[in-house]
């Protein structure tokens, strides 16, 4: 559990900090009983949100007409830059450098592409991760990452006007007054006719999305393993080489 204690920073000064505890609760079985049926009515709502909001998302993905595309995205954990041999010193303070990966999906209806017309079925999806050296993962950092994507579809796919976004729902990052602002000024700029932001409930809805940030990382590590050693995020991408990843520079963030 987490608890608030009293502790002193280097110059002795005051200070308050929230640290986690292993603590041991005792309680008679009628008080644990009781206190699972006060649980119950909130926890039983959350699966059914849970069910409820992948089962309308399956539906919209099955569902998308030609000029509709879904965009499943998420801020996957900071990539650690690693050398493939280091001295013990290389472990402690800021001497590792971290890599932000926003990583997604785009799925779209495959009608008159190659991929239709040799019998692949009727959805197509594009995987996506966008790197950058800049660690921010407010909204402004989201649009970063979005826009060459975004840019990418607008000119491979001319007929699109109606975008379903979907994200879990942090507060630092998507659910915010600003991501909102940018969100109607970008649908405004693209000229879409339609746009919807979809929040998935809390500790659910990262999916595809997440598996791509960890087949990323994983490559990573296989590069380190093998000699290569990634210490930035040019050198990142110079080892991965895979044409869905794109370089988002702190310049473009703060233009935004």
């Amino acid at each position: 559990m987490s608890r608030t204690e009293q502790q002193q920073d280097r110059k002795k000064n005051p200070l308050t900090v929230k640290v986690m505890v292993k603590s041991k609760i005792v309680s008679t079985i009628e008080e644990l009983v009781t206190g699972t049926e006060k649980l119950l009515p909130a926890y039983m709502s959350h699966v059914y949100n849970v069910g409820h909001q992948y089962a309308s998302m399956h539906e919209i993905k099955l569902q998308l007409a030609a000029n509709e595309i879904m965009i499943l995205i998420d801020f996957s954990e900071n990539y650690g830059c690693k050398y493939s041999e280091e001295v013990q010193s290389a472990h402690f303070g800021a001497s590792k450098a971290q890599v932000t990966l926003h990583t997604g999906v785009v799925y779209l209806n495959a009608f008159n592409t190659v991929e239709c017309q040799q019998g692949y079925g009727k959805q197509k999806c594009i995987s996506f991760c966008s790197m950058s050296d800049s660690l921010r993962h407010d909204a402004v950092a989201v649009w970063a990452h979005l826009l060459p994507l975004l840019h990418l579809v607008k000119k491979q796919y001319v007929q699109v006007d109606t975008v379903h976004f979907q994200s879990d729902g942090p507060t630092t990052q998507y659910r915010n007054k600003n991501n909102f602002y940018l969100f109607t000024h970008f649908a405004r700029q693209f000229g879409w006719k339609l746009a919807i932001w979809n929040f998935t409930e809390t500790g659910h809805g990262k999916g595809a999305a997440d598996g791509i940030g960890g087949v990323v990382k994983r490559t990573a590590d296989q590069c380190v393993a093998h000699g290569s050693d990634i210490t930035s995020v040019d050198t990142l991408i110079e080892n991965l080489k895979a044409a869905s990843l794109k370089f988002i520079s702190s310049k473009s963030i703060k233009q935004i």
